[in-house]
């Protein structure tokens, strides 16, 4: 079975990007097909909720798309490219850690916690700030590298729990990486480079938000005598942090380049510059056989996986897929401009909060967030585009954290040794309220601004 998922995987890969660069019925046809085929080969294998909850979807899906929109088997089936592109860029991004994995990026870094590992406000600081500079690449890896590095550090579980997701968090705003971002921007037709500038400021007030929250309840360090005598043989954080901020500064111009000048959607060229990147770069450094076995074994890693993202999004695209295109779409149509007309704010609390909840009982933002963002008309509400998608992407950063399904969730519930509802409220609550607050700031002034 993992054989035949691993061929289909290849297969979906390989007609994905073909369909970029070449307009064909037949192709788009049989990509729709093979996905569905991997739908169906990646359910056997998928954790118990997920099971019901893919194939649930799946079913209501098909039979609204068949019994209510009169659409043909083939026709229902094409709707499961609707998140497509999102699940590619998952399956894909990963890749991008393999260089940063056969390097010694992280040393110093490493070296710099070590040396403030006893000062509460210094270390998060740092962990939170590395975090946010690799998230955005690095997606979920970063906590996943990150965490192997801490695990036996005998740091404060709350600590890591906190700064882990204040760092994290502040790439699903911004990061064309994330489909948070990905996603919102595709479905909305919003170009990045329109709404990165936005997205990066918001990610600097959830780093300064979540840093002086910590500092709120840990007090003010005092510097320790003879501290001062030692300066000179200290690592700096500001260097550290200025190298990478540099590099992703780099690659980000790059993406923002390429898309004005290919006007691909950005979700596609992250995808294809996840495979270009590394590779260029491992053979440069003369690692090929390196590379070429790291492959492998994320290969198998996916394919011997329980296939999550796989189940989720790919069922998820059926069913969206059928929504929008039946009369439902018009009854939500209808709500969601009756609720924009009664109040402004109140519309961005029922999006943002009907997000959340459905996370919180363990609907996956791939679910909802799709299904709601394709019926908004921002014409029709009054409200800008880039405003729109702000709304939505703060709705995903939000529901990420107090979701227990959410991937990332789980490694920093699971690294700290601690229950989602510990991480995600009791250490987290304040922060994921206070960035609701400052977003609804945010979302007036895009308002103001783009009128």
């Amino acid at each position: 079975m993992n054989r035949i998922k691993s061929s289909l995987i290849i297969l979906v890969l390989l007609l994905y990007f073909l369909t970029v660069f070449i307009d064909s019925e037949t192709i788009y046809t049989w990509l729709s097909i093979l996905a569905f085929l991997l739908l169906i080969v990646a359910i056997p294998s998928s954790k118990a909720m997920t099971k019901v909850m893919g194939i649930s979807l799946l079913v209501i899906g098909l039979g609204i798309s068949i019994f209510m929109n009169g659409s043909t088997l083939i026709e229902s089936v094409q709707g499961i490219q609707l998140n497509l592109p999102l699940l590619i860029l998952i399956l894909l991004a990963p890749l991008l850690s393999i260089p940063l994995k056969s390097g010694t990026l992280l040393n110093a870094p490493m070296a710099y916690i070590e040396q403030v590992k006893d000062k509460p406000g210094q270390l998060f600081l740092g962990i939170s700030s590395f975090l946010a500079l690799l998230a955005p690449v690095l997606n979920v890896g970063s906590v996943r590298i990150l965490a192997d590095l801490m695990k036996d550090r005998k740091l404060s579980g709350e600590l890591l729990g906190r700064s882990y997701f204040t760092g994290f968090s502040t790439a699903m705003v911004w990061s064309p990486y994330f489909g948070s971002v990905a996603l919102v921007l595709y479905y909305l037709d919003i170009p990045y480079s329109e709404y990165v500038i936005i997205g990066l400021l918001f990610a600097a007030a959830q780093l300064l938000t979540g840093n002086l929250l910590f500092a709120l309840k840990n007090g003010v360090e005092e510097t320790m005598p003879g501290e001062k005598d030692q300066v000179a043989e200290k690592i700096h954080i500001l260097p550290l942090v200025l190298k990478f901020v540099v590099s992703l500064g780099i690659l980000i111009s790059a993406l923002i380049f390429l898309e004005q000048a290919t006007k691909l959607p950005m979700i596609v060229l992250v995808s294809m510059l996840a495979i270009i990147i590394p590779t260029i770069w491992m053979a440069l450094a003369g690692k090929w056989k390196s590379f070429v076995d790291q492959v492998i074994i994320y290969k198998n890693q996916v394919t011997g996986g329980n296939g999550t993202e796989m189940v989720l999004f790919l069922s998820a695209g059926i069913f969206g897929s059928a929504i929008s295109n039946s009369s439902i779409s018009d009854w939500i149509k209808r709500f969601l401009l009756l609720i924009s007309e009664g109040s402004f704010i109140f519309f961005v609390i029922f999006i943002v909060f009907t997000i959340m909840f459905f996370a919180l009982i363990g609907f996956h933002q791939i679910i909802t967030v799709p299904l709601l963002v394709m019926q908004v008309d921002p014409a029709a509400i009054g409200m800008p585009p880039v405003a729109i998608a702000f709304v939505f992407i703060l709705a995903w950063f939000m529901s990420a954290i107090i979701s227990p399904i959410n991937a990332v969730t789980i490694l920093i519930s699971n690294a700290v040794s601690k229950k989602f509802f510990t991480v995600g409220f009791r250490w987290n609550g304040l922060y994921v309220l206070s960035m609701f607050l400052i977003g609804c700031v945010f979302i007036y002034a895009l308002q103001a601004i783009y009128r």
